[in-house]
């Protein structure tokens, strides 16, 4: 499926290059699109917040969020040599996903964890156990004055990540190991061929 095609209004704000992309173009990163890995594509991000209706659903925020994406210019032609990550295209896939069924990201996550008999928790590990690990940083990249390579966000940070700007929009899976098998094992099922879901 395009993406245009389920958000035909989008199409006249959008750079060219953008409209012939479709779901697995999004879910397999070819959409081109900015990969929010340095502060020249992390910043500009914060315009789509200019254009939010007071008080707008998490629905809301992702579409403004991807509108504003589209407007910028598209990677070069991908390389597989590159790093082509975008979280913006998962967020553009599940807006995509959210109109077709007409729920939310939670339900839908209730819904896979409900048919598949996992569990996936909508968020970092640690807003459902305090013991699990919380996001991290590098100190060097963000010119913190420590020797460690790795320490915890600091809360007072945590806002300010770029990670948090689209995390916001499409929170991290966490997913218990035991949880995370039994997931890897339907994908090997279906891999040899057994309709499991």
């Amino acid at each position: 499926t395009k993406f245009f095609d389920v958000f035909p209004e989008l199409l006249a704000t959008s750079k060219s290059t953008y409209h012939e992309i479709n779901l697995q173009d999004l879910l397999s990163h070819r959409a081109r699109l900015i990969r929010f890995k340095n502060e020249s594509e992390v910043y500009p991000i914060t315009d789509y917040e200019k254009t939010l209706p007071r008080n707008a659903s998490y629905n809301q925020k992702r579409y403004y969020f991807v509108k504003q994406v589209l407007q910028y210019d598209p990677l070069p032609l991908y390389d597989n040599e590159d790093d082509r990550y975008p979280n913006a295209g998962y967020i553009a896939a599940l807006l995509m996903l959210e109109k077709a069924s007409k729920k939310d990201w939670d339900a839908l996550l209730e819904q896979i964890n409900n048919d598949l008999g996992i569990y996936c928790h909508n968020g970092w590990p640690n807003t459902y156990n305090k013991k699990q690990p919380v996001g991290h940083i590098n100190p060097r990249e963000w010119l913190i004055d420590l020797e460690e390579n790795i320490i915890p966000i600091p809360e007072v940070l945590r806002k300010y990540h770029y990670f948090n700007q689209t995390y916001e929009l499409v929170t991290p899976i966490s997913i218990s190991v035991t949880n995370f098998l039994k997931f890897l094992g339907l994908h090997i099922q279906g891999l040899a061929g057994e309709d499991n879901y």
